[in-house]
């Protein structure tokens, strides 16, 4: 068995206990039963296609996910997560601010970018410091996405928002 091969069997097997364990629970995955679940708020879009800039700034928030308690946040331009970009071929020079009091970056999942653009644990911003790389956006249309990326801090800033 290659390893392929494994991943595939084991992708099944956790499907399928999945699918058993819904089942035996006596899920109701019906229209009126998911109706009343709380939906996931979109986050806003922020369209950079004429301007080919965004100005994303690291915040403190409070959230509240599941009844009436809230959570800590963080967020870019909000209390959690950020705004969906939107960008196309060309050049893309966003600004990055951080407001909150830890360092922070911006790596860009799945941009094919130089790695001084790729805002990983080598591109700290610190409280009040701002980013500004300049990126020539090369690729086929894709779905990305971006969080910080910070040096023993990235499970904990990415659960944050």
């Amino acid at each position: 068995m290659n390893r392929r091969q494994f991943l595939t069997a084991t992708a099944v097997a956790g499907g399928s206990l999945a699918g058993l364990y819904a089942l035996s629970n006596g899920s109701d995955l019906s229209a009126a039963t998911l109706a009343n679940k709380p939906r996931l708020k979109m986050p806003p879009l922020l369209d950079t296609r004429q301007s080919k800039t965004a100005e994303l700034v690291a915040q403190k928030g409070s959230s509240t996910f599941v009844g009436n308690a809230a959570s800590q946040t963080f967020g870019f331009n909000q209390p959690y997560l950020g705004p969906t970009l939107v960008i196309e071929k060309g050049d893309f020079n966003p600004v990055v601010k951080n407001q909150l009091s830890r360092p922070i970056s911006v790596h860009w999942h799945g941009l094919l970018v130089p790695g001084e653009h790729d805002g990983g644990p080598h591109i700290p911003v610190t409280k009040g410091q701002e980013w500004r790389p300049e990126m020539l956006i090369d690729q086929s249309p894709a779905t990305v996405w971006y969080h910080t990326h910070i040096h023993q801090q990235t499970a904990h800033d990415v659960h944050k928002g």
